[in-house]
């Protein structure tokens, strides 16, 4: 699970509406920049409940992305929000599949190098 100082707090949710919008196979990234520049880099995963019924593959999207998140490691430049929304696909995907296309957003966003 990522840690709580790496999520995007709510108050900072109105921020990401001026952001700019990626599409993969299984996820959108919506990027913005942080107000606060100095933070380090913030993330979220959305899954409503039109993308999966059961809050337990709700979660079980939520938590794959935290994981593939988080196994980047501190590659991620500071002052970013970074907001991935799942699509109505990606609880079919495996968790292989859910990773590649996280990775492949970060990449197209220029956020990570490939």
């Amino acid at each position: 699970m990522l840690l709580r100082r790496r999520r995007i707090p709510q108050s900072l949710f109105p921020a990401l509406s001026r952001g700019t919008i990626f599409s993969g196979d299984f996820f959108s990234l919506k990027t913005a920049r942080n107000p606060r520049t100095d933070d380090p880099c913030r993330f979220a995963i959305v899954v409503s409940t039109k993308a999966a019924r059961s809050a337990v593959v709700r979660n079980r999207l939520r938590r794959t992305g935290y994981a593939a998140i988080d196994s980047k490691g501190a590659a991620f430049p500071k002052g970013n929000l970074l907001a991935f929304f799942a699509k109505l696909n990606a609880k079919n995907a495996s968790r292989g599949d859910l990773e590649k296309d996280i990775t492949a957003l970060l990449v197209k966003a220029k956020i990570i190098s490939p």
